[in-house]
């Protein structure tokens, strides 16, 4: 906020969208604000209630608007030696570093969630893993007697991972976004999206999930995905998900897919066996 004109500057690039910008600097040496707004300061001129709407406008564009200023400097994102983010929120920061391809040791991280609960933390990890598509970072969350339940699949122990694998090694164009978090030392619950090409039909899907977990020596122990089944059909099926979508006719067929689909998917991993 408030940056001056400085021939230290190499460039800037705004993106904005709605009451949301964001601005990032290709500095080429230093240059200090002529004005620091606090974040009580903000809240008087603009609503940053709504941290959903935030976050999903963040992961959209911070590592864009970085990468363009870049360019415009004529610098290439190898001649980056720190990238210092405004923004104190952990996974949007992961987020923007991996899709700029920086390492996060060469990502300035000053304050992040410090007062976030360690359950909340372990579920930030989680859905960090399965934005990069590492199973192994989100097995790495679960108790080894996890169980996992949502309206497709009921699950336990390794089919528990081994469907989150099948699920990242399948989603080519996969997209996961999280918003809200929250949990204490028994229990938590975060809001998801997934976007993603449902193979079967080649249709689009964006899916709208209310996660709940349950905890036990500092892993997730119990697992529950709650989301709109009929809504998932009709964009998923198309027309037959519109008509029969509701029906048990169509769940219980979806649910035999999906039990089939990972069954072989362990049969060809057979350490999930």
């Amino acid at each position: 906020m408030g940056v001056p004109h400085s021939p230290e500057i190499g460039s800037t690039e705004t993106l904005a969208e709605g009451f949301h910008e964001v601005r990032a600097y290709c500095g080429l040496g230093k240059c200090v604000p002529q004005k620091v707004l606090t974040n009580a300061d903000l809240e008087k001129m603009v609503d940053t209630s709504d941290e959903w709407e935030v976050f999903k406008f963040a992961t959209r564009v911070l590592a864009r608007a970085a990468a363009e200023a870049v360019e415009k400097s004529g610098l290439s994102l190898d001649d980056v030696d720190l990238l210092i983010p405004h923004q104190a929120n952990l996974r949007i920061i992961e987020l923007a570093a991996h899709q700029l391809g920086v390492p996060m040791d060469k990502v300035f991280v000053n304050k992040v969630d410090v007062d976030m609960h360690p359950n909340a933390q372990l579920i930030e990890k989680f859905y960090s893993s399965f934005q990069k598509k590492d199973a192994a970072g989100m097995i790495a969350c679960y108790h080894p007697d996890v169980e996992f339940s949502d309206a497709v699949f009921a699950l336990r122990g390794k089919q528990v991972g081994a469907m989150w694998h099948m699920f990242c090694e399948g989603g080519r164009d996969l997209a996961v976004t999280l918003g809200d978090i929250q949990a204490d030392d028994a229990q938590g619950k975060a809001h998801w999206e997934a976007t993603y090409t449902f193979s079967a039909t080649g249709r689009k899907v964006r899916n709208i999930i209310e996660a709940e977990f349950q905890f036990k020596d500092g892993k997730i122990i119990q697992h529950r995905d709650r989301f709109d089944f009929w809504r998932w059909a009709r964009m998923a099926l198309g027309p037959v998900g519109v008509i029969l979508g509701w029906t048990p006719l169509v769940q219980n067929r979806v649910k035999r897919i999906g039990r089939g689909n990972l069954e072989k998917f362990i049969q060809s991993h057979p350490h999930y066996q």
